[in-house]
């Protein structure tokens, strides 16, 4: 299954909003990740991710998103999490994720933490 993402810049917060929909196993992880890491790369260190479209998400997925994690911190910015969905989120509890990650309800709550 094909995984979408769509970003959405937000300058003045050195920002940029990724919605991420679909599932999340190997190759839809590495797109992903190639995505978020061209968003880095252009001055997005601070990068909030809509997971609400996401219906599962694979240990690969989470092991892009502890690695994105890790990208963003080195460029002085930070990775939030918007609105998993209850199998999504159950993962992440699941996994302890939820005390690596800052998870909001919305994006609106996310931009306002920066």
């Amino acid at each position: 299954m094909a995984v979408s993402v769509k970003v959405k810049k937000v300058p003045e917060k050195e920002a940029a909003i990724v919605e991420v929909g679909g599932q999340v196993h190997l190759l839809e992880a590495k797109e992903v990740e190639n995505r978020l890491e061209d968003v880095i790369r252009q001055g997005g260190h601070n990068l909030i991710l809509d997971m609400s479209g996401v219906t599962f998400i694979a240990s690969d997925g989470l092991g892009m998103l502890i690695k994105v994690r890790g990208d963003t911190r080195s460029q002085g910015g930070t990775l939030k999490l918007v609105h998993p969905q209850l199998q999504v989120l159950g993962i992440f509890r699941t996994t302890r994720l939820t005390k690596l990650f800052d998870i909001y309800p919305t994006t609106e709550e996310a931009l306002a933490s920066l």
